[in-house]
Formats: structure tokens, sequence, C-alpha cells
């Protein structure tokens, strides 16, 4: 969807002012990644119905739903997408106020028998829309890589012509917010406003763990909106190797680059004596337990991304 041009979020709804030119394109065929497919069915008509979860009714309140190719790489599939496009009147967004409208996509889609179609119905998914007098964003919109140790910084930024007050919910145990949670926002139709804030990663009281936590954290103004902001912890429990292969003859080298909890074990006399006659594993060596070491041990990372150098030489082929 987009609203005067620029793409925008559908969830939790799509926010627009008086004035505003709406599009919305829903894409009814599959991802495939570009490969065209000629039974792919063909959109020859679509319909908009608009309902409150029970009871819905076809509706023009966008104008006609007209067919069309989709973006990007679905555009091979041909016309498979149902579009809207129309310019928020006084009268759209006095019936919208109050509280999202939704509104579904359904299309026909006719199935070839030989030289005759068959009608089959097509589901285009379904939308929410309000108007609002004003506007909410999250810089950045989402946070996929909140890091374990040190404070990561996000701003929302708010505009509208009347007094609102915004509240921010949804912030787990294990996040510690800075910046408060509820806040005055003033009259602002110059520019917009913006208000800072922090998040860090705390003890929840359930210890260290490898699995990603998600949150997902909610500005909910009374006029201008409500905007989402999905966090995600970084990837805490991982190894990786730069580079990932090797080629010789000679001597090689790769490095290790891991984080955990708990000590990590590698099993070096084992991994050694799986080796291939022409591969040789320089380093590392085996370094516990003291009085017969078998395996190479690194301990709790901490937070910090270890580096190990595994050295390796390869033998000459031989003709």
């Amino acid at each position: 969807a987009s609203v005067g041009g620029e793409s925008t979020t559908t969830t939790p709804a799509i926010y627009v002012q008086e004035d505003d030119e709406l599009t919305v394109l829903a894409v009814l065929a599959p991802t495939t990644a570009g490969l065209t497919n000629p039974l792919t069915p063909q959109l020859t008509e679509g319909w908009l119905y608009r309902g409150d979860g029970t009871l819905w009714e076809r509706s023009d309140f966008f104008g006609d739903v007209s067919v069309a190719q989709a973006t990007g790489v679905e555009a091979v599939h041909g016309n498979t997408a149902l579009r809207i496009s129309s310019t928020i009147t006084k009268g759209m967004c006095d019936s919208m106020r109050d509280h999202p409208v939704a509104f579904r996509f359904a299309g026909n889609a006719p199935i070839s028998l030989i030289v005759i179609g068959i009608p089959a119905a097509a589901w285009g998914g379904e939308f929410t829309i309000q108007c609002v007098d004003g506007k909410v964003r999250w810089d950045p919109e989402q946070v996929l890589d909140l890091p374990e140790v040190g404070e990561t910084p996000v701003s929302l930024f708010t505009q509208g012509a009347s007094a609102d007050s915004v509240e921010i919910t949804g912030i787990p145990a294990w996040l510690e917010w800075g910046g408060g949670t509820s806040h005055v926002l003033t009259p602002k139709t110059d520019g917009e406003d913006q208000l800072d804030f922090t998040m860090t990663v705390v003890d929840d009281g359930n210890g260290p763990t490898c699995q990603q936590r998600q949150a997902t954290i909610v500005a909910t103004t009374e006029h201008r909106g409500i905007v989402n902001l999905t966090v995600m912890e970084d990837e805490k429990c991982y190894v990786r190797f730069e580079p990932n292969d090797i080629t010789g003859p000679g001597p090689v080298q790769s490095v290790m680059t891991t984080e955990g909890y708990g000590n990590l074990d590698i099993p070096v006399d084992d991994i050694t004596g799986a080796l291939p006659d022409w591969l040789h594993l320089v380093s590392p060596v085996a370094t516990y337990p003291l009085d017969g070491p078998t395996v190479f041990r690194l301990p709790d990372s901490d937070g910090t991304p270890q580096e190990v150098t595994w050295a390796l030489t390869v033998d000459e082929r031989q003709p």
C-alpha cells in the first residue's frame, strides 16, 4: 500500500488523512522467485467488500477495483493483482475516523478447460484503514539486531494539527526502556516532533538464553494513529567461518567467529582423526583437560565475539 506516493505499513492499519492519495495493490499469485508459470490463473475482474468481521457487503467506497500486474518478480505471472486508487475525501474520512474499517479483496480468475473458462473465486486478502488527524512513525521501523550489551536508540516522529498523547506499550521484562512511556503531544503541522528513546537488554530472571527473543513495541495515539516497532535480539549463539571454503596446496587458514553461553569444547583429536590423509590440522590444538588434552576449550563469550584461527596444510595433489 502507498499513501501520498510513499510506501506505508498495513499493520495494524493503513492510516490516511483527508486529501491523501491512497493506492492498495493485492497480489494473488504465489511467490516463485520470478519463475513463469503458464498455468497461473489470470484475473478478469475484482471486487471490494466492506465489513465488520462477520457481515461483508460489496463496496465501491474507493471506486472501481481494477485488474493489474503485480510488481517485482511477480510481474511475470500476468494479471494476478487487484488495485484500488482513490483520493480520500472529507466524507470518507468522517466514516473511518472513529475506528479502523476492514475491507477484503475478491476476484474472478477463470480456470480454462480447452475452449471454455469456468469462473473461479480468487481471494485477495484483507486490510484495515482509518482516517487520522496526523501521523506517527518509528525510526528505524524495526530493530532486528538488538545487541546484548549497550543502549540502542530509537525515535518516534509525530505530526498533527491538534494536541494529543502517546502511550508506549508492549515492553517485555527483558528490555529496559529509556525515555518514558507516556508523553503529551503538542500541535505540530510544520515538520515533525521527535521523541527519543533507548532500549537495553537486561536480565529478566530467566538467565541467559540462546533463543532470539522478539517483542512488538506499540505507540498508541488518540488522533494520529498507532504504529508498531518490531524488536528482535541479535544472534547470540553461533559459529561462523570466514572463508568457509579453502583450497591448497600448502598452508591455508580460516577464522572461526563464535558466541555463546557456557564452554565450547572443540573435539580437536576427533577432528584430526577424521581428516583425509592429504589434509593436516595445525591449530587449534587440544588444551583440555590438562592431564590429557583432547579438546580445545573456549569459555563463555560474555557478549563479545571470539575468534579462533584454524590453520591447516593441504598436500600437493600427486599425478
